[in-house]
């Protein structure tokens, strides 16, 4: 594939015109014009709809930029790379994230492996479920921490903590009193559930499937920080795990456990075929402790925060 058209379609894409892309590479429009139709031929995809003299990138368009812009950021660090590694430095710790872990758990884990070992430089994304496991297949990251299992093929994993999930509701909410909350007790109840592709919200359907009741889904957000911001907000209830709801809300929540538990196990994943070097079998300690210091806070107080009790 020419790294020069590659270039070319992700400088259309996020400068928004053929001309700008033009300048910024030093090129004519036609011969800009030309490397996009050229990659297009070669991928057999329509990248860009034309409207007049206006390029729009289409769906496919959309969906090959993400990647695009990845690989491409990836090329040019290349004599970057290179130029690290002939000075006998180490190359950076490719690390991806999820969401919910990433402020409360990882953070301070981060924080902590830079001041310990200083010498290591570390690169860190957030991604979701589907998008970090397929980098980390692509050999894209070192590293990823999630949930577990994974879903696709391709990678190791190995689980380093567990939570269970509990019920997240504003602290003025009657059910906040109860020190358990059953499927029953939130029946009928408005919940702010995790979009259907979710791992978190595939296992609360299970968990109201086999009490033989029906969520009151009051909206879906696919986030949920998201959800836990909602429901800090007075409105319903949602089922997350303790590092989501640490990092939001405040004192506007009360978590309650769930009954029957609901344990949810995290990892640390890799690709296929690689090992975990000692830096990284560090950060993963770490990583571990500030997750099992989130859930000692909980088990004393209620709350995974450091400032609170119950109210």
């Amino acid at each position: 594939m020419n790294v020069k058209a590659l270039r070319a379609f992700c400088l259309v894409v996020t400068r928004g015109s053929l001309a700008a892309a033009a300048a910024d590479m030093h090129l004519s429009q036609p011969a800009v014009s030309r490397l996009i139709a050229n990659l297009e031929y070669e991928l057999r995809l329509k990248l860009f709809s034309r409207d007049k003299r206006t390029l729009i990138p289409s769906a496919e368009g959309r969906s090959f930029h993400r990647e695009a812009s990845r690989v491409l950021a990836g090329i040019e660090h290349l004599p970057e790379l290179a130029a690290e590694i002939g000075a006998g430095r180490q190359a950076p710790l490719r690390v991806v994230v999820m969401a919910r872990l990433a402020s409360a758990v990882a953070a301070p884990a981060f924080a902590a492996f830079a001041k310990q070992q200083p010498q290591i430089s570390l690169s860190v994304e957030v991604h979701t479920r589907r998008d970090r496991e397929r980098l980390l297949a692509n050999h894209q990251f070192d590293m990823g921490f999630g949930p577990l299992p994974v879903a696709i093929a391709g990678l190791t994993a190995e689980r380093l903590f567990s939570s269970q999930m509990i019920v997240a509701l504003h602290r003025h909410s009657p059910l906040a009193r109860k020190r358990v909350l059953k499927p029953d007790d939130l029946w009928g109840e408005p919940q702010i559930a995790l979009t259907r592709e979710t791992l978190i919200r595939q296992q609360v359907d299970a968990i109201f499937l086999q009490a033989r009741r029906t969520p009151n889904v009051l909206m879906e957000v696919s986030s949920t920080a998201l959800a836990c911001q909602i429901v800090a907000s007075g409105v319903g209830y949602t089922l997350c795990d303790p590092f989501a709801a640490s990092a939001e809300g405040g004192q506007r929540l009360a978590l309650v456990p769930l009954a029957p538990k609901f344990d949810l196990d995290y990892g640390v994943i890799r690709p296929e075929g690689t090992q975990l070097t000692p830096p990284m079998r560090a950060l993963c300690d770490l990583v571990r402790h500030s997750a099992e210091a989130i859930l000692r806070r909980m088990t004393a107080t209620g709350r995974p925060s450091e400032k609170s009790g119950r109210n």
